[in-house]
Order: C-alpha cells, then structure tokens, then sequence
C-alpha cells in the first residue's frame, strides 16, 4: 500500500524503526507491536491522536527514543564512567606511590639561567625582524602580497630561510650548549635518514632545551618563523623501549621534553638574583627512572628519534 507508506513514516529512519519491531513503513501497519509503538508516539501540535494519514513535513519529524535504545546509551555512559573511575583510580594509587621513592631536580644556576633568558629574547627579537621584513616586502607586492603571490611567497620563504640561518649562526657558538643534535622529521628509530626537515636542537648541561621545527616551514609555509621556533624546555629526557631513560642524547633514542609554567615565566623576565629549583621531577623505582606528568607540567612534548648529534 504506497499510498499508506508515505503517510505512516512518524519521521522515524528505518533503524529506530526497526528497534520498534517494524521496518519503518506501513508493511506491518496492521501487527500489534507496530500498534503498541503508534501509541507511545507523540505525533506534534498538528496530528490528532489516532490519525495516522496527515502527511508530516520534513521540517517537522521528530525522532524518539525507545527503552531499548535507552537502556543501550545509559549502559554506554556507565561504561564510560566507569572506565574514567578506573583510571583516575589509578592515577591516584600511581601519584601516591611515588611519594615514597627517592627522586631529583635540577637547580639551574644563576648563570645559565641568565643566558636562557637572553636567549628567549633574542628569539622573540629574531621573530620580531622576521613579521619587520615582510613588511617592507608588503609594501613592494601589496597586503599579503595581493599584487604578485608568487614572488611575494618566495620573497618570504628566501626571507624566513635567512633570518633562520642567522639565528642559528648565533645560536651555535654559544657557551651554554653542551649538546646540539637533530630528530627524523619522520621515523621509528630504525634506520635512520637526515633530511633538510629534521627538527634541530639545542641542549644545556642542566637539561634545558631548544627546538627549531624544520617541518613547519612546509606545513606553515609563509607563516613565519615563530612556527619553527618552539618554547625553551626546562627538561629533555631520550628514552628507547627496553633502555634506561637517558640525560644525553643518544643515536635512536626518542626526545621527551617537559617544562612548567613556573620556568617560563622565569625567562619571560629580563633579569634574575638567584638559581632557579626546577619542579620537573625524576624519579627512581627498582633502579630505573621515571619521569611522571604531574599537574605542574605545562607542555610535554614527545619527538622523534635523534639521528644525528654535532656536539
């Protein structure tokens, strides 16, 4: 009966449908389960209880929810909860444990701190040229460089790869380094490769670190340096499944950086009197050492594999 299925649609699809015991159409109009569902049914302002030949617009269907499918979101939602207990239960069991162990900060000395704020604000003063040339470029090809993208965009790629190429003929000389080496931009730690997109990095002797990002002058291509440059890190750890946590950088091994709110606020000032007591913690279980994120960590960043070292 055609006529009977385009009136006895309720708005609902065929899977509620069939969760009703009918398959979404006037087929089995006439079964008692079908009759049951109409029942329960809330027609709208617009239909008259029993009447089931008034065409229902699109824009007004209702889909309803039966206690079947009921019962099959709470018992989803009570699986989820019950999950998030469970590890939040842990976590707290894990947070305790840890009271226990033995376990050790750096403190940064007034010196070393000194020159990591020097050197964030050379790095905000490298970013500041970069947004300062292009500019000057705008004034030559127009806003965004509207009246020759073309030139315009390797104008500022030719730019960024300058001002990048300064920055880290800077960068290399100084003191305070103890380690640079670079990452895969993408790999597993197995065989490794060097490309012109691997990460570069630079480490202190007390575990700060700083992270040029190759790959995000293809990903961000013409959005500046301030993609590449990444936030100086209060602590760099390596690790490598089946191997101890390393302090220094090691052929395979995977980058994990850590820092606190605390330490980037220390660098954002100009000046300090005094050594800085990092609150990134390791930890010592059975001889080996864990690095947990607690609370206080703002970024934790895990990288790739180191693949090469220069010092």
């Amino acid at each position: 009966n055609q006529k009977c299925k385009e009136c006895f649609s309720f708005g609902v699809d065929d899977t509620l449908a069939s969760e009703w015991g009918f398959p979404g159409t006037c087929d089995s109009v006439s079964s008692h389960r079908a009759l049951r569902a109409w029942h329960i049914i809330c027609f709208g302002n617009r239909q008259e209880f029993g009447t089931i030949n008034t065409p229902i617009r699109a824009s007004e269907r209702k889909f309803f929810i039966t206690e079947s499918m009921e019962e099959k979101i709470n018992n989803f939602f009570s699986g989820a909860e019950n999950i998030i207990k469970d590890l939040t239960e842990k976590k707290k069991k894990y947070l305790e444990s840890l009271k226990s162990l033995p376990y050790k900060s750096e403190t940064f000395p007034i010196a070393e701190l000194k020159q990591l704020q020097h050197i964030n604000l050379f790095l905000n003063f490298a970013m500041e040229r970069f947004e300062n040339e292009i500019k000057v470029l705008e004034m030559d090809f127009g806003k965004n460089g509207q009246k020759d993208p073309d030139s315009f965009t390797k104008a500022k790629n030719d730019t960024e790869q300058r001002v990048l190429s300064d920055l880290m003929i800077t960068l290399d000389p100084l003191d305070v380094w103890s380690h640079k080496f670079s990452t895969e931009s993408q790999g597993t730690g197995e065989n490794l490769t060097e490309t012109p997109n691997d990460s570069v990095y630079y480490m202190t002797s007390f575990g700060a670190s700083l992270r040029l990002k190759m790959t995000n002058k293809i990903v961000n291509k013409g959005e500046g340096i301030k993609k590449v440059i990444q936030p100086i890190m209060e602590k760099i750890f390596f690790e490598k499944p089946g191997e101890e946590i390393s302090e220094t950088p090691k052929l395979g091994y995977f980058v994990r950086e850590y820092t606190t709110q605390d330490f980037l606020d220390k660098l954002a000032v100009e000046s300090t009197d005094s050594d800085y007591q990092s609150s990134v913690r390791k930890y010592e279980r059975g001889g080996k050492i864990e690095i947990p994120k607690l609370d206080n960590i703002k970024i934790d960043h895990e990288g790739s594999p180191v693949n090469r070292i220069y010092f």
